[in-house]
């Protein structure tokens, strides 16, 4: 590890020597009065909760360079405006934070007509500790670089343009940052580490890189992560949107539970599983260990579509972001972090909390093949914080079929630690299943005066199936495609139930945009043909250059095969 110490409001531009592999800067921020301003916010006495001018204050530090009052770029290939940001963001956290703030840096690599060129962004990690020996950690995150990609001309003049990105993500980083203020003092049974992404618009490439360094002791700490990433856009009315997949529903209850008692002026909506080019995905894809993570959005279209009419545009400013319902949904992970504090156990199990295993992988569809090892898991949870010293609950796991009903687990287990969870695997032997629908129902009962009888029982269905087929056909409509490729067609004809991934390539093999098709990436696509427009479906696409392109698509199907495919597309402009 390398480590060095930047004099607080000093840039780091042109101090950071050549990167050995997994290099760590450590930032120690001076403290002196006198050392030039960065804005560290400085909590005031009896101050808890989320205050609105503190949101808008930190989002126009964000959007707008103080000293020339002009929109500032915070593209991560801007390297140069990118320190200067980093440093804002670490002096900030120093004054929240237990121990020194760490920015890590990571190598962004591009293909541009006169060559290849490197470059370097930099993640900002900080860890406020409010527990003491537990070692658990719930983690905040928000990605702070931002594009203007969706503007005419942008990208071919990125160097000079801004990319203010109030909303996108501004609003994000500001509501981490005042959330870690006003928890920095409670005594929780976990601690906080609040992480900041760069190169999110470059395909999640900072989020990516912090989960490659987290190993599975890494991820036994985290008990799930908290992503926040445009909270600021209510056109389609005030709200907050949850994404999150089968591992991470129980974050996503929890939410829901806690806006309907304390905010019931803000609907949410629950995209489950959502989309995967957001940086809760980098957690999802997580091999090992799993983590759940989920993020808080503002209200979203069908299927996880933004709305917001100036994302990735050099009009998202400040004018445009309703901070109020920022506010809101800040307050909202505020009182649910805050509220497990003075809790007691809450026992509960979830629907999201059945999973199931085929040859140990996870999997995310639930239809199998007649012989298909299955293994059931039933996850019991404490969402309170005691944990519950000598207690226990009573776990019943049934399975019915269409036919009959038959016992598969019956048990006492200790009460886990807050958001820990107690596991029970169950193999299905051959025949257990019946053809076609089955369900697992896994219910609790604890000796806890205050549980909650409403989230005591869970029910998961699956099912047993003759299985076969693949991708029968796939095309971009029309070929060749003329002019924004944006407005082509991306169809497929699908056998049976799977999940895909599709890349596009240049002849030369570069890498060009990634989509992600199927209910285990949050899009869903059924048996048949289906068609996705471009835009919709293949990040940060817009026009490409007349020629001849590759795309290769890697076929998930439920029992756990991969398959790949190859074909061409023409572009003519």
């Amino acid at each position: 590890m390398h480590d060095y110490v930047f004099p607080k409001g000093r840039s780091m531009t042109g101090r950071i020597p050549a990167l050995a592999a997994g290099a760590v800067i450590l930032i120690a921020v001076n403290t002196n009065p006198a050392a030039p301003d960065t804005g560290d916010l400085e909590r005031a006495p009896g101050t808890v909760a989320v205050e609105r001018d503190s949101l808008e204050s930190i989002v126009e530090l964000l959007s707008i360079d103080t000293s020339t009052t002009e929109l500032r770029t915070r593209y991560s290939l801007r390297e140069a405006e990118m320190e200067d940001v980093a440093g804002l963001l670490a002096g900030r956290l120093d004054a929240l934070a237990s121990s020194s703030v760490s920015v890590v840096p990571f190598l962004i690599e591009r293909h541009f007509a006169s060559g290849d060129t490197t470059f370097i962004s930099w993640n900002i990690v900080a860890d406020l500790d409010l527990c003491g020996d537990s070692g658990d950690l719930l983690m905040l995150t928000a990605h702070y670089d931002a594009t203007g990609s969706r503007t005419a001309g942008w990208s071919n003049e990125w160097q000079t343009a801004s990319a203010p990105g109030a909303d996108d993500n501004g609003t994000g980083v500001a509501a981490v940052l005042e959330i870690a203020r006003c928890l920095q003092s409670e005594d929780l049974p976990f601690d906080l580490r609040i992480v900041f992404f760069s190169g999110e618009e470059l395909d999640r490439l900072g989020s990516i890189d912090f989960v490659s360094r987290c190993d599975d002791a890494c991820a036994e700490k985290i008990l799930g992560v908290i992503n926040m990433d445009m909270i600021g856009y209510s056109g389609a009315g005030r709200g907050v949107t949850v994404m999150s997949d089968e591992f991470s529903g129980w974050l996503a209850y929890i939410i829901e539970d806690v806006a309907g008692k304390l905010h019931p002026d803000l609907p949410v909506t629950v995209i489950r599983p959502g989309p995967w080019n957001w940086d809760h995905a980098s957690f999802w894809e997580k091999t090992g260990i799993a983590v759940s993570a989920v993020t808080l959005a503002e209200p979203l279209g069908e299927g996880g579509r933004i709305l917001y009419p100036y994302y990735h545009t050099v009009d998202d400013v400040m004018e445009n972001v309703d901070f109020d319902q920022a506010t809101e949904i800040a307050r909202l992970v505020e009182d649910l972090i805050s509220g497990v504090k003075d809790s007691p156990p809450e026992i509960a199990v979830f629907d999201t909390d059945i999973i199931y295993y085929l040859n140990g992988v996870e999997m995310s569809g639930r239809r199998f093949a007649e012989g298909d090892p299955v293994t059931v898991a039933v996850k019991v949870r404490n969402i309170g914080a005691a944990s519950g010293t000598g207690g226990q609950v009573a776990l019943t796991v049934n399975l019915e079929t269409v036919k009959s009903s038959s016992l598969l687990y019956e048990g006492d287990m200790e009460i886990p630690g807050p958001f820990r969870t107690a596991d029970v695997f169950i193999d299905l032997g051959e025949g257990q299943a019946g053809a076609g629908g089955n369900m697992i129902r896994a219910s609790i009962s604890t000796y806890l005066a205050e549980d909650d009888p409403s989230n005591n029982t869970a029910l998961s269905v699956f099912s047993i199936e003759a299985l076969s087929g693949g991708l029968a056909g796939h095309n971009f409509r029309p070929n060749p495609v003329e002019g924004n490729i944006a407005d082509a067609m991306f169809c497929v004809n699908l056998e049976t139930d799977a999940d895909m991934h599709v890349e596009i390539l240049t002849l030369e093999g570069e890498f060009i945009s990634s989509a992600n098709l199927g209910y285990g990436f949050g899009v869903p696509l059924n048996p048949g043909y289906s068609c996705f427009r471009c835009g919709d479906i293949f990040n940060g696409i817009e026009r490409l250059v007349s020629g001849v392109y590759i795309y290769r698509i890697s076929l998930f199907a439920v029992d756990g095969e991969k398959a790949e495919y190859l074909g061409r597309f023409a572009v003519v402009n």
